[in-house]
C-alpha cells in the first residue's frame, strides 16, 4: 500500500522504461469511480445555480469528485487493475467535470471569465492540433498537467467552501489558484503541442525506412 501511494506522487524517473501490463478489462474498482466521476458531474453543475439556498450541497458533491480522481488511480496500484477503459475515460472525466464546473462557477459570478475561456481555447486548439497529426500515441503523462489539474481542483473546491464556512479568504484564494492553473494550462497545453509534433515528424521518419 505504501508503494501504491509512492507511485500515485512520485513521478518516475525519465530513463524508466516502459511497463506493458495485462488489461484487467471494463469492469474493475477503479473504473467504477470513474464511472461514478462522470455521474457526479451534472447534480454537481446543477446544485452550483443553487449554491445561495444550499451551498454545502456543490461543495461535497465537487469535493467528493476531485477526491475519486485521486482514489481510482490508488486502487489500479493497491488491486493491480489497469485497463484501456480507464486510462482513457479517466483524464475524459477529469477534463469534462473540471471544465462544466468552472463554466458553472463562471455563470454565477465566482470565477473569472477570462480564466474559463483561455482554458477552453487550449483545450480546443490541442485537440484540434493532435486530430490533425493524428499524434495521440505520442501523448504521455505530463507532471506539469497533473499539477495543473491538482491546483485548478483545489482552487475551485476553495470558492465552493467560501460560502459553505463564510470565510471570503477561501474565495480569493480559490481564484487565485484557478488564475494559476489557467496559466499552467497554456505551458502544458504548449507542452503537448510539441510532444505530438515529435511523435509525429517521428513516425514519418520510421514509415520512410
Amino acid at each position: 500500500m505504501l508503494k501504491a501511494v509512492r507511485d500515485g506522487l512520485v513521478p518516475p524517473a525519465r530513463d524508466a522504461a516502459p511497463v506493458e501490463r495485462a488489461d484487467s478489462g471494463i469492469w474493475t474498482v477503479p473504473n467504477l469511480f470513474t464511472i461514478l466521476r462522470f455521474a457526479l458531474i451534472f447534480p454537481a453543475v446543477v446544485s452550483i445555480f443553487a449554491i445561495d439556498e444550499h451551498p454545502w450541497l456543490p461543495l461535497t458533491l465537487v469535493a467528493v469528485f476531485s477526491l475519486t480522481d485521486w482514489v481510482d488511480g490508488f486502487l489500479a496500484r493497491v488491486l493491480d487493475q489497469f485497463s484501456h477503459f480507464g486510462a482513457r475515460m479517466d483524464p475524459v472525466a477529469d477534463r469534462l467535470g473540471l471544465a462544466l464546473v468552472a463554466i458553472a462557477l463562471a455563470w454565477v459570478g465566482l470565477l473569472p471569465w477570462w480564466a474559463i475561456v483561455i482554458i477552453a481555447v487550449v483545450d480546443l486548439f490541442l485537440g484540434l492540433f493532435i486530430l490533425a497529426l493524428d499524434s495521440y500515441e505520442s501523448m504521455k503523462v505530463n507532471w506539469v498537467g497533473k499539477f495543473r489539474t491538482a491546483i485548478t481542483m483545489v482552487g475551485v473546491v476553495a470558492v465552493l467552501a467560501a460560502p459553505a464556512f463564510g470565510q471570503q479568504w477561501l474565495d480569493f484564494l480559490g481564484v487565485l489558484f484557478v488564475e494559476a492553473g489557467a496559466f499552467l494550462h497554456v505551458v502544458t497545453g504548449a507542452f503537448y503541442v510539441r510532444l505530438a509534433w515529435r511523435g509525429r515528424r517521428r513516425f514519418r521518419r520510421g514509415a520512410a525506412v
